[in-house]
């Protein structure tokens, strides 16, 4: 999608901008790896389903945040500065599932505890369940040894470091 949304920019078809962001987490924020199944299992009482690996590293996305980022690129020079660039939201530092949910669980006064959902799992319960067929795709970024990770701190373009409303 990204592909073609740059391509109708190039030719001049629509203005683009891409803001993009890890796994989101926050006030009705459901399909997520800290979604209902994580953090609102615990707020149930239930263990958190975590997805394929409670100790890998991983970014996560504060949905006000990259709303508010949105907005940013919106509104910056009515958007002359930011078209055309792909941008990033800010993300919480990186962490463990395992470090999300001990917190969770402390804030909830509450022992930690987690089951870990396996690739596998997900594709049996995928045959009857669209929200985790949606999660097989997924799985991919939670086994790699070396995961992608993004930092906290303002939106920057991801081509050139520049933040809105300043020259790339």
């Amino acid at each position: 999608m990204h592909g073609d949304l740059m391509a109708h920019h190039e030719r001049g078809d629509l203005k683009v901008s891409v803001l993009r962001a890890s796994d989101f987490y926050g006030p009705g924020v459901t399909v997520s790896a800290l979604g209902a199944r994580a953090l609102g299992h615990l707020v149930q009482g239930k263990p958190a389903q975590i997805m394929v690996r409670a100790d890998q590293l991983h970014s996560f996305a504060f949905i006000g945040d990259v709303g508010q980022a949105l907005a940013t690129l919106g509104m910056a020079n009515q958007g002359q500065q930011t078209w055309g660039k792909v941008w990033l939201a800010p993300h919480a530092p990186a962490q463990t599932q395992q470090a999300w949910v001990d917190q969770a669980c402390n804030l909830l006064a509450m022992p930690s505890k987690l089951s870990v959902v396996q690739p596998w799992m997900l594709r049996i319960v995928g045959l009857f369940n669209a929200d985790a067929k949606a999660s097989i795709a997924r799985t991919t970024g939670w086994l790699r040894s070396d995961p992608a990770r993004c930092g906290p701190g303002a939106i920057e373009s991801a081509s050139s470091g520049a933040s809105p409303g300043t020259s790339a």
